[in-house]
């Protein structure tokens, strides 16, 4: 999940969208709000890196609409 949110976060910068600062607190955001789930399977990480990652994108839109 971590890291899923830090690339979601990270290609938003390049692409200009968020500053630079913003990706860290980006990360601990969706660290913080994620469901503990015990991961038993490949099927378990790929819908937790897509969890991260929609998380992620979430709150990439509140910083594009709060600048």
């Amino acid at each position: 999940i971590m890291n899923a949110a830090n690339e979601a976060a990270n290609a938003a910068f390049r692409r200009h969208e968020i500053p630079f600062l913003s990706i860290e607190q980006i990360v601990i955001d969706t660290v913080h709000h994620a469901p503990f789930a015990e991961l038993s399977s490949v099927d378990d990480l790929i819908q937790a890196d897509a969890w991260g990652r929609a998380y992620a994108e979430e709150q990439i839109r509140g910083v594009l609409i709060n600048e």
